[in-house]
Parts: structure tokens; sequence; C-alpha cells
């Protein structure tokens, strides 16, 4: 989903009052284009007392004629100020020459002024909206370069254990906490929990990928994902189960190689039955967290379940256990279910009914809005994925980028698009 624009704050700089009162005028009737300013002496611009800093616009439109030689004096000031802003010049009397030079000194563009107040306001816009988007479109770039997704299974042999819950909360969490791109996906093709727990409607669900497997590129995947409020984006299962395709053996090596490459992290709820889409979704993921219950019945599935991992050769530590309603009355202390599989849970999750009904009905992820102890044992647990993930970047690093990884993760990130339009030597932006 497309992020919307934002609103275009413009400051003026003009020596001449009917000029910039016909901009203003222009600019109060446009519903996406906001004045924060307007200043008849160059100087007055550079002055907190005046123009604070802080405004930081989006656009800083220069009368050129008034600003005159001291033009490129001025524009070079401004981009220091405000870094990130554009700065157009508008101007009737300029030579192509001194155009060429204005530009070359970092002014966005320089717009005749015979257009009129109302075409040099749209665009105004027009420009900040371009830059917005190249911003936009850098930034996802950069988040998704040299992702190698980190896949995460959550399964469970019985039915409520509470399997889906914590799939869709570790998602969300893991999106929180890295602020990189997170794919949940519903591998249960029998059921369609996921979008029930977190209140999604989707138009499309896995079965258009199944029946275009072979046209399946990073367009047509990001085409049949659903946007959830919480940045995390969803692969729903098919509405109809019946109707679903036959898998060709092809589909999920290339469905999972895609994802990798467009996710940081994959976090994948499947069904409670051991069948080829499981099967499949387990070969594929880094780790599989195996959801049990302080229960006799919970535990002995969970056994079966871990025998068959085993069969299959998966390498020590793929398969980690966590318990789901730790503590609760009559339940199994959990130094005997340690005990019982041999292995310390990853996590353990307290009871907490109340809280995750209450998040269930609403179709609201509990991390997203509550607190509490269970809220804190599952940020754990995202916390310990996002080390592992770290650690392993680090390791396929080169040493080039082991070298810039620490400026790398203080890299503050870029504040509101600006635009700064002068006139003559150098565009910036803003603050």
């Amino acid at each position: 989903m497309e992020k919307q624009v934002p609103e275009t704050r413009v400051l003026i700089v003009s020596t001449r009052p009917a000029l910039a009162a016909g901009l203003v005028k222009e600019i109060e009737r446009h519903p996406n284009v906001e004045m924060i300013g307007d200043v008849i002496r160059p100087i007055d611009a550079l002055d907190n007392r005046v123009v604070p800093a802080t405004l930081a616009p989006d656009v800083v439109l220069i009368d050129g004629e008034g600003a005159g030689a001291d033009l490129p004096a001025l524009m070079g000031q401004l981009m220091h100020r405000w870094p990130n802003a554009l700065i157009v010049i508008v101007t009737l009397l300029m030579e192509a020459e001194e155009i060429q030079q204005v530009l070359l000194n970092g002014a966005r563009a320089v717009l005749p002024l015979n257009w009129g107040s109302e075409k040099i306001v749209e665009s105004l816009r027009k420009l900040h909206t371009q830059e917005w988007r190249k911003l936009q479109e850098a930034a996802s770039k950069e988040e998704k370069e040299g992702l190698e997704g980190y896949i995460i299974s959550v399964a469970g042999m019985k039915g409520g254990i509470g399997r889906t819950f914590l799939a869709v909360n570790l998602a969300v969490m893991l999106r929180k906490l890295s602020g990189r791109p997170v794919l949940l996906m519903d591998a249960d093709w029998g059921d369609v929990d996921v979008s029930l727990y977190m209140n999604l409607s989707s138009r499309y669900d896995v079965s258009e990928l199944l029946s275009h497997y072979k046209e399946m590129d990073e367009e047509l995947l990001e085409g049949v994902l659903t946007p959830h409020a919480t940045g995390v984006d969803v692969l729903t299962a098919p509405k109809s189960p019946i109707s679903v395709p036959a898998i060709p053996p092809v589909f999920f090596p290339r469905l999972f190689s895609s994802l990798r490459a467009l996710f940081a992290y994959i976090v994948i709820d499947t069904g409670p039955q051991m069948d080829e889409v499981a099967a499949s979704v387990m070969d594929h993921s880094n780790t599989v967290l195996l959801v049990t219950t302080p229960d006799i019945p919970a535990m002995q599935q969970t056994t079966l379940l871990l025998e068959t991992l085993y069969s299959w050769k998966y390498p020590e530590g793929k398969s980690q256990i966590v318990v789901n309603r730790a503590k609760y009355p009559g339940g199994i202390p959990t130094s005997d279910i340690s005990s019982f599989f041999g292995a310390k849970p990853i996590a353990t999750l307290p009871e907490s009914t109340v809280d995750v009904m209450v998040s269930i009905n609403r179709g609201v992820p509990l991390v997203q809005s509550g607190s509490g102890a269970l809220v804190k044992e599952i940020r754990k647990l995202a916390e310990r994925f996002i080390e592992i993930k770290a650690s392993i970047e680090m390791e396929s690093a080169s040493p080039e980028e082991k070298a810039s990884a620490k400026e790398r993760q203080e890299r503050k990130p870029r504040g509101k698009l600006g635009f700064l339009f002068l006139g003559m030597n150098e565009g910036g932006g803003k603050a």
C-alpha cells in the first residue's frame, strides 16, 4: 500500500509584495500545499527570529530578480539550514546560461513568472511529490538490499494450543522491533485463522500464486499480499481449500526463494496436521517453533512431531520448544517439561486467558495494543531472532560491510522531505 504524500510546506522569499500575495492566495486554495511563511528580505529567511529553523519547509520559493547577485550565497546558506528542502526559483528575466548555472549550483527548478500563481503552485506540489516518492523508493530499496529472509514456522499437531496466536504476535513484534519487512503467511490451508486474528479482508490469497507459479516474480507476489496496519504483510490461506490446484514440485522452492529476497523475516503459521504444505514449510524454515501446552496430550503430540523431524535429519537446534500457558493451574511444571523433552524451551509464555480472548475477538494482535507478562515474553522471543539474524548477516558480510556495520546501525532515519526553490546557485532540502 503506497504511503500518502505529505502536504507541501512552502516558504516564499520575495522582495515584491504583490508577487508574494498572489502566490499566498493560491497556496491557501490548494488542498495539499501549506504556507509556512513569506519574507521580503532574503536575509530574513536565515534569521531564527523571523523564520525558525524548526519550520523545515519542503520548498523554498525564491524570487530570482529580488535576490540579485547574492542569490548563489543565499542558496548555499538555505541548503545548509534545511539540507533536505528543495530550492526553486521563479523569474521573469534570466538567460539560458544563468539558468544552467543555477541548476548546477543545486536549484531543483527554475519556473517562469508568466506561468501565473496557479501553475507555479501546482508545479511546486509536483516537484515535491516526485522527490518524496524518489526518497521513499530509495529507502525501500535500501531496506531490502542484501535481504536473506529468516523463516520461522510455528507448528503444533494439536488444536487450541495457541499456535496461530503466537505466529501473529511474533510477526507483529518482529516488525515493531526491527523496522524491517516482515511477512506473515497462513499455511493452514484448511482454515483462515490468521485473517480472523488480524481482522483482515483479503482480495487475493496464496491460490493466486499456485495458479500462476510459472510467472511468479516480485510484482506478482506483492500484488497478492494484504498489508496490515502494523506494517506486516500477510499472505492469506485459500478461501476455498477445495478449489486449490495441485501443488507443483517447484512451487515452494520458488515461493520461499522470492520471499527471502523481499522480507527480512517470514513467520508461517502451519496447520495442526502434517500434510504436504506443513512439511514443505518446515523444510524451508530456519527455525521450527513447536508449540505445546503443559498437559500430557499436547506433550505427546509434540513428541511425535519431534520424532518425525528427527527422522528428516534436521540440523541440531532447528526445532525449538515453546511452552504456551506456562504455570497454568494444574499444569505440568516447566522444569518437568524441560526434562521430558531433554531440552530447555526457547520460550515459556504465561497464561493470560482474558487478554488473549479479547485480542482474538477484537481481531487486534495483543502486542499491538496490550502489555503485561505475555507481551514481554513474546518481545524476548522476537529479540532473540533479531540477534540470530544479525549474527548471520555479520558472518556473511564482506570486510567492508563489517567495517561499516556500526555506521549503518547508528544512521538516523530521514526526516520529513523538504524542498527549496531558490533561483541561482544551490538547492537543498529540509532538516
